[in-house]
């Protein structure tokens, strides 16, 4: 009971974090490149929540899944000689696929709505001649990924950076998927899929991470 009084603890913590703060941190602000869709009420539809609302959602699920992910390992590196709790595991790995899950058709639904939308050619022009290089080595960020997210940028193709994020998501699903599989058989994974499965969520953290801090760095 206290180590799922601890998980709790901090699984509200990391939440309260994300909806405070994850979103500035993922994708944010890039609806400034469509007229109108960073503000309420400017959906495609009345039915339809604007980018901007999208984007702040497909963040809180997918730091959810993440922070869900963190926690199984914490689990994994602190059980001991005994093993894990494999019932915290399961708990843990259910909310992290489920959370992925909807981070990747919220993901697909902001990709999609944005082909329908027109760029703000004003917002294209500051991409366009945006200082890259000097932001890159000035806050001493990961040259490749940066490089990945500076490539969309400033040859103004947002709409493939939310391509991308789709694309991420859909290639997390799997591991996590195959941890469950052998969570579900009481069987711990193996060490080499925990690797790169991590790695895959950090750089899709980074990538978002990056295309939201040049949307505020924009003058």
């Amino acid at each position: 009971m206290n180590i799922l009084k601890s998980l709790t603890i901090f699984t509200f913590a990391v939440l309260l974090m994300a909806a405070h703060g994850y979103g500035f941190f993922s994708y944010n602000r890039s609806c400034q490149a469509f007229p109108g869709q960073c503000e309420e009420g400017a959906g495609l539809i009345i039915s339809t929540p604007p980018l901007g609302q999208l984007i702040i959602e497909a963040a809180g699920r997918f730091i959810k899944s993440n922070s869900d992910y963190q926690l199984l390992l914490r689990e994994i590196e602190l059980s001991g000689p005994d093993g894990p709790d494999f019932a915290v595991l399961q708990e843990l790995v259910n909310s992290a696929v489920e959370n992925m899950n909807m981070a990747s058709s919220i993901y697909w639904q902001i990709w999609q709505a944005s082909e329908g939308l027109d760029y703000d050619p004003a917002v294209l022009e500051k991409l366009c001649r945006f200082d890259y290089l000097s932001y890159q080595a000035g806050n001493n960020l990961n040259p490749v990924i940066f490089e990945k997210a500076a490539n969309y940028l400033k040859n103004g193709d947002v709409r493939g950076t939310y391509r991308q994020a789709y694309i991420a998501t859909a290639e997390i699903l799997p591991g996590l998927e195959s941890l469950k599989i052998d969570i579900d058989k009481n069987k711990l994974p193996k060490l080499n899929a925990c690797w790169r499965l991590n790695q895959l969520f950090l750089e899709a953290e980074l990538f978002g991470q990056y295309v939201s801090e040049v949307f505020f760095a924009l003058r």
